[in-house]
């Protein structure tokens, strides 16, 4: 046990960090390719035991039903499936120039070329077989990168505007940056998270450009848009373009029902479900109860953000993982984020233990090893595994060390004698 620990523990420089990480990746990807090919080709079982992806009947539709929905970019009418904001559907009307299926294979190489490109710029060695292979490995073969494809879903474009983003901002290529992250709040709210970053750095101009620039975007692609103006804003600013989606009706107002993902209210509503408690309890009170519980806790990280924590690499951490963790429905695709702080992680100046490697390794590769009994997802079938409940439990421990560690740095700072 005590060597056990000892490994946890251990520093890591930069080299060792990669190449823990890539073990843990392959060696991920490895077994549960063959752990579901087994139970598929020689068990004849289908879906979900056949893939760690999601149901086949599904594939691609998150960009299928965006494009369809955007055609004439009349948004937040009733019969619109996805519901994104202004930015976003403005960006995906350009696709519609393009026959649908062309324009998925255009779309998805150019999140392939960007995210092979923005790896290759951190995973820099002299060694070019090894530069090439993690390369290859990083971005092909993680969780969130393959499941975001199979979907089709625009977090994958969220991601690289993030990692660019990150990629300015720690070179002091400030305003660049901020471009980025303005696309990236323009497309979808949750990025916003990133301000915090920006206010913690006393970067309070920079964060108010920032904010400038989403309203800027937003309002242009507004006035694109098929409708009444103010009807439209007046949807947006009530949040009628989230509260309004069937899915997430559905989802929320159903006990049986549990979105496949990372949120925390998956999560309890999973225990709720297997204790027996979901009988007992209003899921209505709770939603209200959770919605209170996670913004007090997202204060609490911002104040330790913005206050004590020093290292870019661990800010970004608490910001991707609250936006994760913290929403009531954020899906498996959303895991392409935890790339944006893992490789800041790679290249940060100190050494750093094993423990946070493996915590980023194990968030990058698929868990589903066993599914929960009678619980149903939004495909429709008994789909929720243990990935459900492992990968919120690994974000948080997580994010409890960094804030731990960082706590007793300011103590063991404070009990230091002044020199005199």
């Amino acid at each position: 046990m005590i060597n056990y620990m000892g490994n946890l523990v251990k520093q890591l420089n930069r080299e060792e960090k990669i190449n823990l990480i890539t073990a843990i990746i392959v060696s991920g990807f490895a077994l549960s390719v063959f752990y579901h090919y087994f139970l598929g080709a020689y068990f004849g079982l289908g879906y979900p035991h056949n893939t760690f992806l999601f149901t086949p009947l599904d594939v691609f539709n998150d960009f299928y039903n965006p494009y369809k929905d955007n055609f004439y970019l009349y948004p937040y009418s009733e019969n619109w499936l996805y519901r994104y904001y202004p930015f976003l559907n403005l960006l995906i009307y350009f696709l519609t120039f393009i026959p649908m299926k062309l324009s998925f294979v255009i779309y998805s190489l150019f999140i392939i070329f960007s995210f092979v490109c923005l790896n290759a710029l951190y995973l820099k060695t002299n060694d070019r077989y090894l530069y090439v292979t993690r390369i290859f490995i990083f971005s092909f073969l993680t969780y969130g990168f393959l499941f975001t494809m199979d979907r089709g879903n625009f977090d994958s474009l969220i991601a690289i505007f993030l990692l660019l983003f990150v990629f300015f901002y720690e070179r002091q290529k400030t305003l660049t940056g901020l471009i980025f992250l303005a696309f990236a709040i323009a497309s979808k709210v949750f990025p916003a998270v990133f301000l915090v970053l920006l206010l913690s750095d006393k970067k309070y101009k920079e964060t108010f450009i920032t904010i400038g620039i989403v309203v800027f975007l937003t309002v242009i692609s507004l006035l694109v848009n098929q409708g009444n103006f103010y009807d439209n804003v007046m949807y947006l600013l009530t949040g009628g373009n989230v509260s309004n989606i069937p899915v997430i009706k559905y989802m929320l107002g159903n006990n049986n029902l549990v979105q496949r993902g990372v949120t925390l209210f998956s999560f309890f509503k999973i225990i709720f479900n297997k204790t027996g408690l979901i009988f007992t309890i209003s899921m209505s009170n709770f939603l209200s109860y959770y919605s209170v519980c996670v913004i007090s806790l997202f204060i609490a990280i911002t104040a330790y953000i913005i206050f004590v924590e020093k290292e870019l690499w661990k800010k970004a951490t608490l910001l991707v993982f609250s936006m994760l963790l913290f929403p009531t429905l954020s899906a498996d695709y959303r895991l392409i984020q935890v790339t944006v702080p893992m490789l800041l992680f790679l290249n940060s100046d100190r050494e750093q233990i094993s423990a946070y490697a493996i915590g980023f390794g194990l968030l990058l590769i698929p868990k589903d090893y066993y599914f929960l009994s009678g619980i149903i997802s939004d495909a429709g079938t008994n789909d929720i595994s243990i990935a459900v409940l492992l990968n919120p439990l690994i974000m948080i421990t997580m994010m409890c060390m960094i804030i731990v560690s960082g706590l007793k740095l300011i103590k063991l700072h404070k009990a230091k004698p002044a020199r005199h």
